[in-house]
């Protein structure tokens, strides 16, 4: 089986977080054309396995990161300190963490193929485990509305799931032959782009399921 590599890193304006083994970097690159970039404070460290996904709160004074220590940390960038106890839910590595476009609601996918919803102000769990993927979920990441959230999975298909009802919005989409380790909406919500190690990149019509053309592919 192939493994897909993790390269943990978010943005949000100049600032940009890397995760360094069980601990996380925030740098400022206000300076674009600098070579160098300059890191803020000390790096946070609170995980106690390696940091596998880290995303920042739209209004970026939030940072969530997920760990193969099966939690996720939501800290405060302005102090670099966590903001309440790591989430616990999940049986196995944290694969991935996105919020929702207003904030309040994060999402988790995990090896043990689950997604949680958790609700970020509280930092408890929101509804009941998502399930229907068959093997790890490696990535997420809701709608502009956040109505809708998208996961991609070890088991080469995407679900979209309802976030209001926790239930799937059609059957899985399935196209790719192997493991997709990426998915992104487009800025309208209406198509999502899909990646995968089958060297393919698929686009996806969101409100019927079906792909939007053939497979892009990268001729080498």
């Amino acid at each position: 089986m192939s493994v897909v590599p993790v390269r943990p890193m978010a943005t949000a304006g100049n600032l940009e977080a890397r995760a360094v083994g069980r601990a996380i970097q925030i740098i400022d690159k206000a300076n674009a054309d600098a070579v160098t970039v300059t890191q803020i404070d000390e790096p946070l460290k609170g995980h106690t396995d390696a940091v596998n996904s880290v995303a920042f709160s739209p209004d970026g004074r939030t940072l969530a990161s997920g760990g193969e220590d099966r939690g996720i940390i939501l800290w405060d960038v302005a102090t670099g300190q966590p903001k309440g106890a790591p989430l616990k839910g999940h049986t196995s590595y944290v694969n991935c963490v996105a919020f929702t476009p207003d904030g309040r609601t994060l999402a988790s996918g995990s090896v043990d193929k689950t997604i949680m919803l958790w609700d970020v102000g509280t930092g408890q769990p929101k509804g009941a485990t998502l399930k229907g993927h068959a093997s790890s979920v490696w990535s997420v990441m809701f709608a502009a509305d956040g109505r809708t959230l998208a996961s991609s999975s070890g088991d080469c298909t995407i679900i979209l799931w309802d976030v209001a009802t926790g239930q799937p919005k059609g059957a899985p989409l399935k196209t790719h032959m192997g493991i997709v380790p990426s998915v992104a909406y487009s800025p309208d919500g209406r198509t999502l782009a899909s990646g995968s190690v089958d060297k393919t990149i698929m686009l996806w019509d969101v409100a019927t399921g079906q792909p939007m053309g053939a497979a892009l592919k990268v001729a080498c």
